[in-house]
């Protein structure tokens, strides 16, 4: 859950509880976390290369940056 200082007293009894709902749902929180962990990060990457796609497209351009329709 994380140490007293980095996590105050409400957060951490809302980990507990989300804990406890998920083991009545017959689920391993380690689990769900690692999967949770791993959305987030699948979602990271597809923004990071869809931003590098887009600098790749408009710093390769052969249009000068003030032309109306670059594309």
């Amino acid at each position: 859950m994380g140490k007293y200082p980095e996590i105050g007293l409400a957060d951490a009894r809302q980990r507990r509880e989300d804990t406890r709902n998920l083991l009545a749902q017959d689920l391993d929180p380690a689990i769900v976390r690692k999967a949770q962990k791993q959305v987030k990060k699948e979602e990271t990457d597809t923004l990071e290369v869809i931003a590098r796609r887009l600098e790749a497209l408009t710093s390769s351009s052969p249009f000068d940056s003030t032309c109306a329709h670059p594309l």
